[in-house]
Parts: C-alpha cells; sequence; structure tokens
C-alpha cells in the first residue's frame, strides 16, 4: 500500500515509497521513524505519548514471549 498525498513532490513520494517498503518488512523500526517525524516537526507532547505506547506493546509483547516460552519449556 502505498500513501500518496497531492501536495507531495515525486521526490517526497519515492522516499515514502520507499520507506513503507522497508519498514513494511520491519515494522519495529516504523515506530521509531514516526517518532522521528514527530519530533521533527516540533510536536513533543505526542511524540513522548507514541514513544510511552511504543514502549508498553514492546515492553507487553515481551514479557508475554518470555513468559510463553519458559511456561511451556517447564511444563
Amino acid at each position: 500500500m502505498v500513501l500518496v498525498c497531492p501536495d507531495d513532490e515525486p521526490s517526497e513520494r519515492i522516499e515514502k515509497e520507499k520507506l513503507l517498503g522497508f519498514y513494511g518488512k520491519f515494522p519495529f523500526f516504523f515506530f521509531f521513524w514516526q517518532f522521528w517525524q514527530v519530533l521533527r516537526t516540533n510536536r513533543i507532547v505526542p511524540a513522548l505519548e507514541l514513544y510511552i505506547l511504543v514502549l508498553l506493546v514492546f515492553t507487553f509483547s515481551w514479557n508475554f514471549g518470555v513468559y510463553c516460552y519458559f511456561g511451556f519449556t517447564v511444563l
């Protein structure tokens, strides 16, 4: 899926297509790219909220994975 805004310059559109192609394969990095874009536009509060949300999601998924691994290994 490619997101194209009518006011995008062709070079910006190509850059977005490359980034979306790369981050479609590696979704973990997509969140940090979004975080950087928000910081770059000087919207600090939403950037911090996004960063905290990403930390919570990955912390939960990591803990859940460790719990499942050790739970099924021990049992």
